[in-house]
């Protein structure tokens, strides 16, 4: 932390050293060229200082985010236990019940989300299946959408349902506690709906997100409104944070926080998108 400290101080000093000494420094009477060649030498000079400093940086950081991911501990251990459970008629039964409120705004998510056509969206923790198969139609046959799980007898029961609807632009991926088992990128949009909650391991969970997205690519966030006082007394115990604490994690990720969607038909569900510069 120390070395990452001292290096940021001397990328900040070499960059102010560029700045003073090539884009701002005052006209000079000197205009010879032997005055020129010294000042684009120097200029040179700085620029290679930085590009060095930036690259020992770099590495420090990958070289720190590793040690961090290999040490992070389980922030609710135990949240994916009843996920699971090989007997999915009921998981089915509990997703896609009318009383659900992102089930019953289905169409409503998956056009603010907006996944271009021709693009390829992942659907994290898409259980069922019945967000993935609204993305597939807004894709297209030139789209594709990775329907992500934790369970496998869930991404098979997806699997079987789209190949009976002739739905042919849907992969399923069976991920871990700390991944999300996808292409590094392979996806312009990512969609995790009441799910993030339930990442175990999140740091490494997004790490792995993160590598999967295509610079310029987008995350929208579907989650639990968590407020004490507010919320369900289901919501309290069963989502382990609110809001922000979820929005410094995916920004500690490297995601920036580009907006947040006010939709009045949901009343315990925000949305928030973020892009990866």
């Amino acid at each position: 932390m120390k070395t990452t400290m001292i290096l940021a101080a001397c990328l900040g000093a070499a960059l102010l050293a560029s700045a003073t000494s090539v884009g701002y420094s005052a006209p000079r009477q000197d205009t010879t060229l032997q005055a020129k060649r010294q000042q684009g030498d120097r200029a040179a000079q700085i620029r290679a200082q930085i590009d060095k400093l930036r690259s020992e940086l770099s590495a420090i950081q990958r070289q720190q985010a590793g040690q961090s991911l290999e040490s992070e501990k389980s922030v609710k251990p135990g949240i994916n236990k009843s996920w699971r459970s090989s007997n999915i008629e009921p998981l089915i039964k509990r997703l896609e019940s009318e009383s659900r409120e992102i089930f019953a705004q289905s169409d409503l998510l998956a056009a603010v989300a907006g996944p271009l056509e021709g693009s390829v969206v992942a659907d994290i923790g898409a259980g069922s299946g019945f967000m993935s198969q609204l993305f597939a139609k807004l894709v297209g046959d030139e789209g594709k959408v990775y329907a992500v799980d934790i369970n496998a007898k869930m991404m098979k029961h997806l699997a079987d349902a789209a190949k009976k609807k002739n739905v042919h632009n849907i992969q399923t991926v069976v991920c871990t506690d700390k991944s999300a088992m996808l292409p590094a990128n392979s996806v312009d949009l990512v969609f995790i709906c009441d799910t993030y909650h339930h990442f175990e391991y999140p740091r490494n969970t997004l790490a792995s997100i993160y590598k999967a997205v295509r610079p310029g690519g987008q995350l929208v966030l579907v989650e639990f409104q968590r407020i004490p006082g507010v919320s369900r007394k289901w919501i309290l115990g069963h989502v382990r944070a609110g809001e922000q604490v979820f929005t410094d994690e995916i920004v500690s990720a490297g995601f920036e926080l580009i907006n947040a969607h006010y939709l009045p038909q949901l009343k315990e569900n925000y949305v928030l998108r973020f892009r990866k510069p």
